[in-house]
């Protein structure tokens, strides 16, 4: 009788504190999540088309500097996160853009096979589109912290259009209508932290690499990292800010046709969250 009075206290203890250890954090830790925000880009893009002369090289062009595209715009961007398991969530996000320039240019472009004079009137549009599957282990799950490895496939598509008017003969030649795209998802790998303020007070933050993009004609390596908080005036809606980033360089190879690319894309963020499964 002795031995179990001297057990006794400890196993209603580990009773008592079972049950809160199991506890999740579901204000950090939500089962389901939709948000949908908007923010305005910056953009700076370069780009380079070879000509089909081996050894030569295209002008390198400032998109936004010498072709007028625009240098500001805003995205729309959507996410979905569901956590179907303790510590494994999954989550999809999407984003595209669309811009358009006119610039009459003030120096000789080589722009491929074709050369084009100063003063010649330039017409551009370059379009993305991004999206990403992601799975992320939590590894952490703290009273107040959490701390997870991203693993996840993207896809990317671009699409640029120029065009240009010979000031003096107004004849128009075609430069550029081309699409690249991804055959297969490529891999990213990433870190992602949030951390509760307050019952109604998270921030969260990530960054992920894309360590070699392979689609089909394209080759490079890409960077994208975004961080947030987020107040939650009611138990399953979110308001909340952030800024994202992402960047890329690589290189366009295909039949006849060679580019070098570099963008970079980053802004502050609005958006509204809707969670459930607290």
């Amino acid at each position: 009788m002795r031995r179990w009075s001297s057990w006794a206290p400890l196993l209603c203890s580990v009773l008592i504190v079972t049950p809160v250890l199991g506890q999740e954090n579901t204000v950090l830790f939500p089962r389901f999540a939709l948000s949908g925000g908007g923010y305005l880009g910056d953009f700076g893009t370069v780009v380079r088309v070879d000509p089909h002369v081996e050894g030569l090289q295209g002008t390198t062009i400032d998109l936004e500097k010498n072709l007028g595209l625009q240098s500001t715009r805003t995205l729309s961007r959507f996410e979905l996160d569901w956590r179907p398991f303790r510590r494994h969530e999954l989550g999809l996000s999407y984003f595209r853009t669309e811009r358009t320039g006119l610039r009459t240019i003030d120096r000789q472009i080589v722009f491929e096979d074709t050369t084009f004079p100063i003063s010649a009137s330039v017409r551009s549009a370059f379009n993305i589109d991004f999206w990403e599957a992601s799975y992320t282990y939590w590894a952490r799950q703290g009273a107040r912290d959490g701390l997870g490895i991203n693993f996840g496939v993207t896809g990317l598509q671009f699409h640029g259009e120029l065009s240009a008017s010979n000031n003096s003969s107004g004849s128009t030649i075609a430069l550029l209508d081309e699409t690249v795209s991804s055959d297969v998802p490529v891999p990213v790998i990433g870190l992602e932290g949030r951390y509760q303020f307050t019952d109604r007070v998270v921030a969260s933050a990530r960054a992920s690499l894309l360590p070699s993009v392979s689609i089909r004609d394209y080759t490079g390596e890409a960077y994208v990292a975004k961080a947030s908080i987020e107040y939650r005036p009611v138990r399953r809606l979110g308001l909340g800010v952030g800024y994202n980033y992402f960047n890329l360089n690589g290189i366009a190879e295909k039949p006849n046709f060679h580019a070098d690319l570099g963008m970079t894309i980053s802004g502050f963020e609005g958006f509204v969250r809707l969670v459930f499964g607290r």
